[in-house]
């Protein structure tokens, strides 16, 4: 595996790419039409690619990042949600939140290669990672609350972390917009780099730790897990506040307007 370039048990993947150089895994989210948006399916091969290769022996670094015009542009909110049972809504409702979790727990060094927009459920997974490159286009923000839901995945916590509440606060209710040139984005990123300049540099810093010593790594990923621990303890579960709004007719009817005013302008 360390000197491949593709795994064939990946070759079917529709929604992601993955490849593998010595002991550095990279995975693009591929979905470029839809912006990389997450859908589902994305949801599910995530899972399937992290529990491969977050924990395979010789996988020192994970790379996360976006093929086209955007890191991700949050969760897929044409995604076909289950209507049946309590027990079934269930099931949806821990899909994305369960694999953001796997990340999180993957004993890896995890590096974020940002670009364009970083929405929603993509700035939760770029927040799963311990370092985050970002191009000069880059722009985070949080527009939940436009389409009538909460900003939920555990994010508002681990922004909270990274922000301040202040500013978490700004951008959840009032779904501003942080472009990376923004002072307080300086929080959320290792290192800001030109479209162009930004791949070598991602290359340069993971062929580096690739070469580190694998228990050491391991060792420093749970050191700094620990610390971020000790800074802001992992928030309880948030799926209760999805579920307190997802059959509120006056939050589905902002969202029907935010999506409808949004085909307006696109026209």
């Amino acid at each position: 595996m360390s000197t491949s370039t593709t795994i064939p048990q990946f070759d079917r993947l529709t929604a992601l790419e993955v490849s593998v150089q010595g002991s550095v895994a990279t995975v693009t989210l591929n979905r470029p039409e839809q912006l990389n948006a997450i859908s589902f399916e994305m949801a599910a091969e995530l899972r399937d690619v992290v529990t491969t290769l977050g924990w395979h022996p010789g996988i020192k670094v994970m790379v996360f990042k976006g093929a086209g015009r955007a890191f991700c542009a949050g969760y897929d909110v044409t995604t076909q949600r289950s209507m049946n049972s309590p027990r079934e809504r269930m099931v949806d409702a821990q899909r994305l939140s369960s694999v953001l979790e796997l990340i999180g727990r993957a004993p890896v060094v995890r590096v974020a290669q940002l670009h364009g927009h970083v929405i929603g459920a993509g700035m939760a997974l770029a927040l799963q990672c311990h370092m985050r490159y970002a191009a000069d286009n880059t722009k985070f923000s949080l527009p939940e609350v436009n389409f009538g839901i909460p900003f939920l995945l555990g994010g508002a916590s681990l922004l909270t972390r990274e922000l301040g509440p202040v500013r978490t606060a700004d951008m959840i209710l009032n779904c501003t917009v942080l472009p990376v040139q923004h002072a307080d984005a300086g929080r959320l990123v290792t290192e800001v780099l030109s479209q162009e300049a930004l791949p070598a540099r991602v290359k340069e810093i993971t062929d580096a730790l690739g070469k580190r010593p694998e228990a050491l790594l391991m060792a420093t990923v749970a050191t700094l897990e620990r610390a971020n621990q000790d800074l802001l303890p992992p928030a309880p579960t948030d799926m209760f506040h999805g579920f307190f709004v997802r059959d509120d007719a006056e939050c589905k009817q902002v969202g029907a307007d935010y999506v409808q005013s949004l085909k307006s302008k696109r026209k």
